[in-house]
């Protein structure tokens, strides 16, 4: 099971807009995912763990224009500044 898909809240529905060129990328990150795909660039997908979505963002980050609902992109964008965070204050030590 994709961590993705862990009960950890409701589902939130979310949509990826993705650089046409490069989503198959992203196809292929969220195959384990049930999704609903409009176009060539652009996948919606039900998560239970919206965290566990996060590496996925990571590694189809070149390939990702936007993440919607902005609450997730935020929530997002909030987890990858922390990362930086860790890593300096680590690598001050």
């Amino acid at each position: 099971m994709h961590p993705a898909l862990f009960q950890v809240h409701d589902p939130i529905e979310v949509e990826l807009i993705c650089d046409p060129e490069s989503s198959y990328k992203v196809r292929n990150s969220i195959s384990e995912i049930s999704y609903e795909e409009f176009s060539r660039d652009s996948f919606r997908i039900k998560v239970t763990n919206k965290e566990g979505l996060f590496p996925l963002l990571i590694e189809a980050r070149d390939s990702i224009r936007e993440i919607f609902p902005a609450s997730v992109a935020a929530d997002f964008r909030k987890n990858v500044e922390q990362m930086e965070i860790n890593y300096r204050s680590s690598s001050k030590t």
